[in-house]
């Protein structure tokens, strides 16, 4: 039989173990963290993240190939975004910029992370940030992250459309629109995918200006939208897209795509209860 002091011992390990999880259960996380430069075109840049295969290039051409019309620069850049209180994760040095005056896409395999054909939730969060304001740029830009199937086709894509600067979620060949943007700045923008084996799969977003706070899941999104999508997610991509020979730079920072909110966006009861079970730990240890 155990003693006391081995039984809170072992449940103290049990709780760190249990909470570490919970942080650490992002199916995919992509921080950017590559050297400085441009990564597009070549697709000879190796996916490093958590949950991807293959190299990082450019669309169209599968992820792969050429630059297409209009010489969009795609690259890592040194800086980071910020982020709202409450995220709760540290950005990290890097970010991906994208810019185009037509069109520019950015993607990696992420096989099998989202799968419409059984009933499945899951949770994505990554930083934004656009170059300017729908007054500077007041033809139909977009900087959206798409999800995109074997075929290359994309299931769906939330994001930012500067021409109304609201949020806009794309799936089944139509658009949601939400609220507009409060300024310009960095975001927050979090996401939530409830996967259906039958009848309409339902996508959610809300952003977060990084000068105000997070605190939980939403209780009401900014923006959702209904439709049947069918098939799993095979490709994660970065589009910046403009028209009428605009120009707008978009970064991007910190994917995470996992099964809960606390997957993409640890909450803070997880980050203490992490920190008094390993000080709880260190304790016993130095007694023992």
């Amino acid at each position: 039989m155990l003693k006391p002091r081995e039984m809170i011992m072992r449940r103290t390990v049990l709780l760190a173990m249990f909470a570490i999880s919970v942080m650490t259960s992002a199916q995919v996380v992509e921080t950017f963290s590559y050297t400085t430069g441009d990564i597009g075109g070549e697709g000879t840049t190796a996916a490093s993240g958590t949950g991807q295969a293959g190299n990082w290039g450019t669309y169209p051409a599968g992820w792969l190939g050429g630059l297409p019309a209009g010489d969009p620069t795609l690259s890592v850049t040194s800086g980071s975004l910020s982020a709202p209180t409450g995220y709760n994760f540290t950005p990290s040095d890097n970010k991906l910029s994208s810019s185009a005056n037509v069109f520019g896409m950015f993607g990696v395999d992420a096989s099998g992370q989202i799968d419409f054909d059984s009933d499945n939730t899951y949770y994505i969060s990554y930083l934004f940030s656009a170059s300017a304001d729908p007054v500077e740029e007041a033809t139909a830009n977009v900087g959206v992250v798409e999800f995109r199937d074997s075929a290359n086709s994309t299931l769906f894509s939330v994001g930012d459309t500067t021409f109304s600067r609201q949020l806009r979620i794309s799936s089944g060949g139509g658009n949601d629109f939400g609220s507009d943007w409060a300024g310009s700045g960095d975001y927050l923008i979090l996401v939530k995918v409830d996967a259906a084996s039958v009848g309409n799969d339902t996508i959610s977003a809300s952003y977060f200006k990084s000068t105000g706070s997070i605190s939980g899941e939403p209780v009401t999104w900014d923006v959702t939208r209904s439709s049947a999508l069918t098939g799993t997610v095979t490709g994660i991509g970065f589009n910046s897209n403009g028209t009428g020979g605009s120009t707008i730079t978009y970064e991007f920072d910190e994917f995470r795509l996992g099964n809960s909110y606390g997957a993409v966006i640890p909450e803070p009861s997880t980050l203490l209860l992490v920190g008094g079970a390993l000080a709880a730990l260190t304790v016993f240890r130095r007694r023992g």
